[in-house]
């Protein structure tokens, strides 16, 4: 299927309906609520910047990463899920997946365009691995410039299907 991809793709219908979140959690975690690796975290290995963009945290970038710990520098904003800290976020699964979906339904709308081979399932995790513009590069280029990264994206991504 041949997805036409605008300046705004907004969120369909068939994206709306998350197809996306449970093969995400597998590769990510191993659909582990509780998963840290680095600064991700979570059943869908969110980093602060993808939560910073989701709402719920706020990164002062002056102390960004300053003793290797991006979550120092983290304020959390006032929530419905009351999520404070690290441990609560990877203590809550909806609040994980709600901000998923509010970091996925940003990098989507903001996907920078083109017409690509690939469903929009697909699109949605190659968006979640790479980010808006790097899957763009990938699907525009065949590569991301790395050997190593292109050949676990086209594995997790089945292929550009």
């Amino acid at each position: 299927m041949m997805l036409v991809i605008g300046l705004s793709l907004g969120v369909t219908p068939a994206f709306a309906q998350d197809s996306y979140l449970d093969d995400i959690a597998k590769v990510a975690s191993g659909d582990n609520q509780y998963a840290e690796n680095g600064d991700s975290t979570g059943t869908y290995m969110m980093t602060p910047r993808q939560l910073e963009i989701a709402g719920l945290l706020k990164l002062d970038e002056k102390s960004l990463g300053k003793n290797g710990d991006v979550w120092s520098s983290a304020t959390f904003k006032d929530n419905q899920f009351q999520i404070k800290s690290r441990k609560d976020f990877e203590g809550n699964k909806k609040a994980q997946t709600y901000y998923m979906k509010k970091y996925m339904a940003q990098a989507m709308d903001t996907f920078p365009g083109g017409k690509h081979d690939v469903s929009e399932k697909r699109l949605a995790e190659c968006v979640w691995y790479l980010g808006d513009y790097g899957c763009k590069r990938f699907l525009d280029k065949g590569s991301t410039g790395n050997k190593s990264v292109d050949d676990q994206v086209t594995y997790f991504i089945g292929g550009n299907k």
